[in-house]
């Protein structure tokens, strides 16, 4: 297996902080990019149980020089996968448990599921908090590959992301070519920046023109305006108080074609909306989601995606 849609390498990470300069495509590409040249992804099987025709197994997954993922898997088990689905946690910690119901009946009908771990410390500084969401977002790429080589057709990769596990899939509407399809659900414009503000704030520092450009430099609506091949659907509670219903709207209406917005009667836990999480189920599977929305797809660039944008 080899690193797919990857860009340059970046010779020493540590001393490239694109974020501390003005918000550019191609830095950042390279700042989340995989390694450019071909090599194998060790993915060691840590558990596996089967229940109910579906396969779950616990993993550990190589996601880069020195960048290690862990990951919860749920395989069908009498046919083959039909697509592939990577289910992103919200919150600072590993919040797997919140989604397994989910990645359960999306693996019942036809996916390949992973749930990696996500961490982003917000207490330690900018830099500490750039350096966790750039290994998040390895973390999810390296998930791609995972799911490809237990069997899902590299052209059926979709994204699901809650909260902060959407901001990472906003993250990777501008950097991962391969996704067909894209769910952000209760995240919006600004929530990730404010994030980046508070980590600076956490060691002391005062606000300031520079700290406050990095906070923009985050600011999810830089990365959904990207041209993408992938499909979007952006999930929004009426009733989130956490990201209010403004934020949401801003990075749908900040988001390049194609994309559709729906919204629902609850509040920012929108993975326990049976609504919600039955129509990202249809979404993945090619199917419109039922509730109304807004928006449209254009016609589906021919090929799907590949490799490289």
């Amino acid at each position: 297996m080899r690193w797919l849609g990857s860009v340059d390498d970046v010779a020493s990470v540590e001393d490239f902080r694109p974020y501390r300069d003005r918000w550019v495509l191609t830095e950042v590409r390279r700042y989340f990019a995989r390694p450019s040249f071909p090599v194998s992804v060790s993915v060691s099987v840590l558990a596996e149980r089967e229940d109910r025709d579906l396969r779950w197994r616990e993993v550990n997954f190589a996601a880069g020089t020195g960048v290690e993922g862990t990951a919860t898997m749920v395989l069908p088990v009498s046919k083959p996968a039909m697509r592939g689905v990577v289910l992103a946690h919200g919150g600072s910690d590993d919040g797997r448990r919140f989604f397994l119901s989910e990645a359960a009946a999306l693996a019942a009908q036809g996916a390949a599921v992973i749930l990696p771990v996500m961490r982003i410390r917000q207490d330690q500084g900018v830099d500490a908090f750039a350096a966790d969401v750039r290994i998040a977002v390895l973390i999810e790429r390296a998930a791609l590959d995972v799911l490809v080589e237990v069997g899902a057709p590299p052209g059926a990769l979709s994204f699901l992301g809650h909260s902060a596990g959407g901001a990472m899939g906003a993250i990777l509407s501008a950097v991962e070519p391969r996704l067909a399809r894209i769910v952000i659900f209760a995240n919006g414009a600004g929530p990730l920046a404010r994030s980046a503000m508070a980590s600076g704030l956490s060691r002391g520092a005062e606000v300031t023109e520079d700290l406050a450009a990095v906070a923009d430099w985050f600011d999810l609506a830089h990365f959904v305006g990207v041209d993408r091949r992938a499909q979007l659907l952006i999930q929004q509670g009426r009733a989130d108080q956490t990201v209010p219903m403004a934020a949401g709207r801003a990075l749908f209406d900040a988001a390049a074609q194609p994309k559709l917005w729906a919204e629902y009667d609850w509040d920012h836990g929108l993975d326990a909306d049976p609504q919600a999480r039955g129509d990202r189920a249809d979404f993945v599977a090619g199917t419109p989601p039922s509730v109304p929305t807004s928006g449209g797809y254009p016609p589906t660039a021919p090929g799907g995606p590949t490799d490289d944008y």
